[in-house]
């Protein structure tokens, strides 16, 4: 039986919606033993027990209801989808919901015992102005401490097809070569739209498309340390993991609305059922078989090809003092609407030792929808993508740090989601008077693929810093940046940071050729002649100059950024006529 917890946040009516679930103290004397008196609640999670309290409800969705039970009241402030929960606690909950009291299976509205866990989700429409009855009971007598969780989303209007993540809950190792280890996370998949979600196996594409990535955050820096293969989906269960209905479809073709279907660990592990990431496009979920791995079927795997493929050193808990962890999981299809809540991550504790097997826990505080990038500390975060956006979308992370010695580290994060055309180059603004160092460079191994692994080549020139990898067609093909994957750039400047824009090169030919979105950077520098701040005094800046001495609101209008007083070259505190012959012996060298 398929049995999932939901993420906190999760999608009703197939439109992404982030529930913001506010952290309520638990009321001193909030909950309450009869129907009649029950607590009133609105949005967020409460804290109580049933021991002790008694048994004055009974509902229709397990046999054997009478159990000690507690009750609360949700009165809707508009229409909308009511969420009820008790994932996160600790035994077998039982949770119904009533139109009155005393709540009894003739007027429960909803009911649900096993969902996440052990524990209880019910998603049910209520209407503005009604008052409704929430009773927290056990199976077979069961009681103790629970968590409600409570929240109301507006229904949206129809979408299609919607693929969620649910709850991940389970990461195996299953092969090892050398200090290289191989492994799966399961696929909670559910379809939170309003249309079935197509399942054919292949060779007809239309079906989900699953990826796995792993993710450390360590010493300040957030990087991939591993990723697998494509996971072809090939038949749909019809189950109700993430509480939203189930209406299922008549055969396993298609995932019927409100369904989910959980392919576990081992199942994702399979390798004849995983392919290679570049043969899939993820924004449209195209897949052409004719030619494609599983058409050719080469054979010889061993017992981490494809999978999840991390090194010991990267997961060794004595080599990575401090670190954390995060599963990532990422599924798209072609009709599938909204790609950000088809990707979820979970934090992941580690235990074991190099050269054996390792044991991974994803059973800590909960899986979160939208990329493991949001999960890294202190980061801002800039989405970047063309517009109109057709083409896909990257994550760009950045963190600026003061060393404490008249130096900033800068350390970025660039993350591709669903951008098939791939990444060959990064750019930052960076003046060539910055006192630019330790400049770097990491990336996840990719692995039976047919690109390099080697490092992007850095150069400082023009006062631009550009990381980047062989042009498209080149051989070998170089190590562009492809979907689902994240790369790390970083150096140290004597500068400090302000808003700049990167730019972002894209490997495939296409139009555009290039994204652009702002980040940190660090400020240009005061250069005397310097009027477009480019760190350099050249041809490039005569007609800037020009602007600062003849029209200076033009000026800040054009260069928006530099001081104009940079065309003070003779230092009299006056930009004037005095300053042309300096500027002029600035830009000649005499």
């Amino acid at each position: 039986m398929h049995v999932e917890r939901l993420a906190v946040r999760y999608i009703v009516a197939g439109t992404a919606t982030l529930i913001c679930l506010a952290l309520l103290s638990p009321p001193a004397l909030g909950q309450s033993d009869n129907c009649v008196d029950a607590t009133r609640v609105a949005p967020g999670t409460y804290f109580g027990s049933t021991a002790g309290a008694n048994a004055d409800g009974l509902v229709g969705c397990v046999s054997n209801s009478a159990s000690p039970d507690v009750w609360f009241v949700y009165t809707a402030t508009s229409d909308c989808s009511l969420r009820l929960t008790t994932c996160g606690s600790e035994w077998d909950t039982v949770l119904s919901l009533h139109s009155g009291c005393p709540g009894m299976a003739a007027n429960q509205l909803n009911c649900n015992d096993d969902a996440c866990g052990y524990q209880s989700i019910i998603v049910t429409p209520v209407t503005a102005g009604n008052s409704y009855y929430i009773r927290i009971g056990g199976w077979l007598g069961a009681n103790g401490p629970f968590q409600l969780n409570v929240s109301c989303d507006v229904p949206q209007p129809p979408t299609g097809a919607d693929v969620l993540v649910g709850e991940l809950s389970s990461m195996v190792q299953f092969g090892r070569v050398g200090d290289t280890v191989g492994c799966a996370i399961d696929s909670p998949l559910c379809n939170a739209g309003d249309a079935p979600f197509d399942w054919y196996p292949n060779p007809d594409p239309r079906h989900p498309f699953m990826i796995f990535n792993m993710y450390r955050f360590k010493a300040g820096r957030f990087e991939q340390i591993g990723g697998s293969w494509v996971k072809h989906g090939w038949s749909a269960s019809q189950d109700n993991a993430c509480g939203l209905g189930c209406q299922p479809n008549p055969n396993n073709l298609r995932l019927g609305v409100g369904c989910s279907d959980i392919y576990s660990a081992a199942a994702n592990a399979g390798q004849t059922t995983l392919g290679p990431r570049h043969e899939i496009d993820p924004l449209n979920g195209s897949f052409n078989f004719a030619g494609s791995h599983f058409d050719t079927q080469p054979g010889g795997h061993t017992p981490i090809s494809h999978r999840l493929q991390l090194r010991d050193a990267d997961i060794d808990p004595a080599q990575n003092a401090g670190a954390t962890y995060f599963g990532e999981v990422f599924i798209t299809g072609h009709d599938d609407y909204d790609h950000m809540n088809s990707i979820a991550r979970e934090p992941v504790t580690i235990s074991g030792a190099p050269g054996g097997t390792w044991t991974f826990n994803m059973s800590g505080s909960g899986t979160l929808l939208g990329p493991a990038i949001e999960s890294w500390p202190g980061a801002t975060r800039t989405t970047i993508h063309a517009d109109p956006d057709d083409i896909g979308q990257c994550i760009l992370g950045v963190t600026v740090n003061n060393n404490g010695d008249g130096t900033w580290h800068y350390e970025y994060g660039l993350y591709n989601h669903d951008l098939s055309r791939a990444i060959r180059s990064f750019s930052i603004p960076v003046p060539m008077n910055a006192g630019v160092s330790n400049i770097g460079f990491s990336a996840v191994r990719s692995h039976d693929e047919p690109f390099s692994n080697d490092p992007w080549t850095a150069t400082h020139a023009g006062g631009v810093l550009r990381w980047s990898t062989s042009p498209w067609g080149s051989i070998p093909t170089g190590n562009p940046l492809r979907w689902g994957t994240l790369y790390n750039f970083r150096f140290d400047a004597a500068a400090p940071p302000s808003t700049v824009t990167a730019a972002l090169d894209l490997w495939q030919p296409g139009d555009p050729a290039q994204l652009n979105g702002q980040t940190q950077g660090p400020v240009p520098l005061g250069i005397p002649g310097d009027l477009n701040c480019d760190g350099l005094v050249t041809v490039g800046d005569i007609a800037g100059f020009v602007l600062a001495l003849t029209n200076p609101a033009q000026y800040a209008i054009e260069f928006p950024s530099c001081d104009i007083n940079r065309a003070d070259v003779n230092g009299d505190s006056v930009v004037s006529v005095g300053d042309i012959g300096p500027f002029v012996g600035l830009l000649t060298g005499r």
